[in-house]
């Protein structure tokens, strides 16, 4: 009876360090908590650009993420849709931003640093862009 308890105990211990050092791992890799919380949703909210001179409101319908630009310097700018298309998939998302300097989309990356700031990187060939967002109260 004891010894099926102790191996019972040492299977236990086992699996428990099994998953502490699965942890231990992701967490070295990604910086963060020993076990990683953020879900897809975080990036729902209100953000403001490194500059600020824009904020976006970033929406979720269905399975897709939408950024539209509430407050701008340049007021045409308001109600624009600034990102479409956001797809999460394995911690970070894809989709569309728009450029308008240029008065186009480009592809986007778009990662969550924590759950108060948002990088996006936009990218077109061999260019790219990065800028860090950080959510608004």
């Amino acid at each position: 009876m004891k010894t099926q308890l102790i191996k019972i105990n040492l299977v236990m211990l086992v699996l428990f360090l099994e998953v502490l050092s699965v942890n231990l791992i992701g967490a070295v890799k990604s910086g963060g908590p020993f076990i990683r919380t953020d879900t897809a949703d975080d990036i729902v909210g209100e953000w403001m650009d490194d500059e600020k001179s824009k904020r976006i409101k970033i929406t979720k319908s269905g399975t897709v993420y939408q950024g539209t630009i509430t407050n701008a310097a340049k007021t045409e700018l308001i109600g624009k849709k600034i990102i479409t298309n956001l797809v999460y998939a394995d911690g970070a998302y894809t989709g569309k931003i728009y450029l308008p300097k240029r008065d186009t989309y480009l592809d986007c990356t778009a990662t969550m640093k924590d759950k108060n700031t948002l990088v996006l990187k936009g990218s077109a060939g061999f260019v790219s862009k990065e800028t860090t967002w950080t959510r608004l109260k």
